[in-house]
């Protein structure tokens, strides 16, 4: 019964502030979340419906662990302008979201039926926006239309059950948002990129050292 319990409530396993992998630090995250309420005070954006991977971890820390696609993996988060987020993860992700985000409130739908949740990801999602007073509201997503893509983990049925039973709500599209945002890098992520260099450079440099005529590409491989 406790193991249960504590299944059904996230919080028990997330209350730290700090982000353990990867190691950013929380003060990064609210950053981006100062700044992206402001863009969609700017935009006229009540909430963003996140299902992109890349969207996900930018926001909250959350990293996809899997190349999965099937239905039972669908994950998803609401980044409301007033509010704190919340993310709704399948049974298969959900300790996983609880101990590598930053979010404490962390839903899951799936899973034994003793847990009580939504059995349907659709229907959770959607659910979880009409709690939290978004049914008619204007709701920024993924659509891509002005901006670079990146692929979302969900089906145009899925996208199309969400939009009829919201009918109340206007859905725009967040791209462009999105990337005025994520386009220009903060100081902690500029730092990031010139750490990853560094760490580049020095690979290729080992490699050029270790290569000699005769030198098998085992041999480098494994030095």
């Amino acid at each position: 019964e406790k193991m249960v319990n504590q299944m059904k409530d996230a919080s028990v396993l997330s209350q730290h502030r700090e982000v353990r992998f990867p190691h950013f630090p929380y003060e990064e995250y609210e950053r981006r979340l100062t700044k992206a309420r402001e863009l969609m005070g700017r935009y006229g954006i009540d909430a963003l419906l996140l299902f992109a991977p890349e969207d996900i971890f930018y926001y909250t820390g959350f990293k996809k662990e899997n190349l999965a696609v099937e239905k039972r993996w669908r994950r998803g988060c609401v980044f409301p302008k007033k509010g704190e987020i919340v993310m709704l993860m399948g049974n298969e992700v959900f300790f996983n979201a609880t101990i590598t985000s930053w979010v404490k409130d962390i839903r899951g739908w799936g899973g034994p039926p003793e847990l009580g949740r939504p059995p349907d990801f659709v229907d959770g999602y959607v659910g979880l926006i009409k709690e939290m007073g978004l049914h008619n509201k204007v709701l920024g997503l993924e659509f891509w239309d002005e901006a670079p893509a990146i692929q979302v983990d969900m089906s145009w049925s899925e996208f199309d059950a969400i939009r009829r039973a919201l009918p109340g709500a206007k859905l725009v599209d967040a791209g462009p948002m999105i990337w005025e945002q994520r386009m220009i890098k903060t100081p902690f992520e500029i730092g990031v990129i010139k750490e990853l260099m560094k760490i580049t450079v020095n690979g290729f440099n080992a490699g050029l050292e270790a290569v000699r005529e005769g030198t098998t590409e085992i041999k480098i491989v494994t030095r």
